[in-house]
């Protein structure tokens, strides 16, 4: 595992990778980001619990402790991640020490980032999701392109966005 954070007194989630259940070596690239839940009451012999691996190739949440939002309350998890397609998306999901690691969805900022103009074409860190903010039962996405709000519950739905045009290299300049 990559990053830890601690969960109440006996257990451990965890993010970092794991070989993805249907991977073919000969197309290599085998490895997906994990999200593990660890039983940890007894220190001598900590138990994996629960592990979802995701669709993703990366995760800035494996290096930087900003991009992992844990929302105790609501038992959710918000990261960033980088899907096998290249698109970037806020994965959502519900930890729970009784029923483990659950995918609720993800919040996607398509529209956000329509009209972005960037650097030799690559589009790539232009629409990069970076931080997740929660509040209530809202999760927020924040990148380049702007915020993207949804419901913790449903995080495929938006509810509201804020575009940051004109900043960075990733718009035109205006004129253009």
């Amino acid at each position: 595992s990559d990053y830890i954070h601690p969960l109440g007194e006996d257990h451990l989630i965890t993010v970092g990778m794991d070989a993805a259940p249907d991977a073919d070596p000969e197309w290599g690239n085998t490895w997906r980001v994990a999200v593990s839940l660890f039983d940890v009451s007894d220190l001598t012999d900590p138990v994996l619990a629960d592990r979802e691996v995701l669709d993703s190739r990366n995760s800035e949440a494996q290096t930087e402790h900003h991009a992992f939002t844990w929302f105790d309350e609501q038992d959710a998890l918000a990261i960033p991640i980088q899907t096998m397609s290249g698109d970037w998306a806020l994965q959502v999901l519900n930890i729970d020490t009784e029923t483990g690691v659950d995918l609720v969805g993800q919040v996607r900022q398509g529209q956000l980032t329509e009209g972005m103009v960037a650097p030799e074409g690559d589009l790539g860190e232009c629409t990069r999701i970076r931080r997740p903010i929660m509040m209530e039962d809202k999760v927020w996405a924040m990148g380049a392109g702007g915020l993207t709000a949804a419901s913790l519950d449903q995080p495929e739905v938006e509810l509201a966005a804020v575009a940051f045009t004109g900043i960075g290299d990733c718009w035109p300049e205006e004129g253009e």
